[in-house]
C-alpha cells in the first residue's frame, strides 16, 4: 500500500519545486537559475526515492510475483505518476516552460478513487503493509514475526504438546487404515495423555495442525517403543476406527519435534527468562 507519509513527501517535494520556480521567475537572473537548478534536482532525487521506498516490495519480490500480488499494480502505476509529477514540476522550472507537458498527473483518471478504495480495504491493506515491511526486515525479525505467527495458531492443548516433545523424546504415532489402504484415522499418539492435554481425544487433530505448522514431524516406527504402540491401540478413539476399517492395518510411525520446531521452542521457552540489556 502507498503510505500516506510518502505520498505527503512527494507532495512536499512539488509545492517546493512550485515556489522554487515563482522565486527563479522573478529572480530572472542565470547563476541563480542554474543554482536552483541543482536544488529542484535535489527535490526530485527526494521525492522519487521516498516513493520507492514505499513501493520497494514491488521491486524486492520481482515483476513476476508482484503481478500477482493484491493491489500490486495500481499502488505501482501511481507511484510511477508521483515520481513523474516531482520530475515535470523541475522540467517546467529549468526549460521554462508553462502549461501541461503531456506527463499523467494521478488527476488525470479515476485510478487516484481506486487507491484510495484500496487503502481503505482492510485485508488489501494489511496485506500491503507487510510487504512494505519486509523491504527492511533483519532476519531475526523475520523469524519473530514467524514464531509470533505460529504462536497465535496454537491452542493451550498444542502448547503443552511442543513442551512434551522439546526434549526430544519421540512418540508412538499411528494410523489406521482400512481396505484399500484407505486410512480412517491419522496421527493418533500417546504424546496427548504425556504432555496432559484436557481433551486427550482430539490428539490426532491437535498433532496434524503441529504437523502442518512445521513443529512437529514423523519418523520412522522404533521397535523400542513396542509397548507403547500397544497402549495406543487400546485407546477409545483408536478402537472406533478400527470399527470402521473392519480389516484394520496399523501404520506405525514416530513423533518428534523438527527442526524448525526446537528453533520456534528455544525462542518461546518460558523457562528461559532472558536478562535485560545492561
Amino acid at each position: 500500500m502507498v503510505e500516506r507519509g510518502e505520498l505527503a513527501r512527494v507532495a512536499r517535494a512539488r509545492d517546493a519545486v512550485a515556489k522554487s520556480r515563482g522565486d527563479g521567475q522573478s529572480g530572472g537572473q542565470g547563476d541563480g537559475r542554474a543554482g536552483q537548478g541543482d536544488e529542484d534536482r535535489g527535490v526530485v532525487e527526494e521525492a522519487v526515492a521516498g516513493a520507492g521506498r514505499a513501493a520497494g516490495w514491488l521491486f524486492k519480490a520481482g515483476l513476476s510475483v508482484t503481478k500477482r500480488l493484491p493491489g500490486a499494480e495500481l499502488a505501482g502505476q501511481q507511484l510511477r505518476k508521483l515520481e513523474d509529477l516531482a520530475v515535470n514540476e523541475v522540467r517546467k522550472r529549468l526549460d521554462g516552460v508553462d502549461g501541461p507537458t503531456g506527463w499523467p498527473t494521478p488527476e488525470d483518471d479515476d485510478e487516484a478513487v481506486e487507491v484510495r478504495a484500496f487503502e481503505r480495504d482492510p485485508l488489501r491493506g494489511a496485506m500491503a503493509t507487510l510487504l512494505n515491511r519486509s523491504v527492511s526486515e533483519t532476519r531475526k525479525e523475520a523469524e519473530n514475526h514467524l514464531f509470533v505467527g505460529v504462536m497465535r495458531q496454537l491452542t493451550p492443548d498444542e502448547a503443552r504438546i511442543v513442551a512434551a516433545l522439546s526434549d526430544g523424546t519421540a512418540y508412538p504415532l499411528v494410523h489406521v487404515a482400512g481396505k484399500g489402504q484407505q486410512v480412517i484415522l491419522q496421527n493418533a499418539s500417546t504424546v496427548g495423555k504425556a504432555a496432559g492435554v484436557t481433551l486427550p481425544d482430539l490428539t490426532p487433530l491437535y498433532v496434524s495442525r503441529l504437523l502442518a505448522a512445521g513443529v512437529a514431524e514423523v519418523g520412522d516406527e522404533d521397535p523400542g517403543l513396542a509397548t507403547q504402540y500397544d497402549i495406543l491401540l487400546t485407546e477409545t478413539y483408536v478402537r472406533e476406527a478400527e470399527k470402521q476399517a473392519k480389516r484394520p492395518k496399523y501404520l506405525r510411525h514416530t513423533l518428534r519435534l523438527s527442526a524448525f520446531g526446537h528453533r520456534f521452542w528455544q525462542a518461546c521457552d518460558p523457562s528461559i527468562q532472558q536478562l535485560p540489556p545492561g
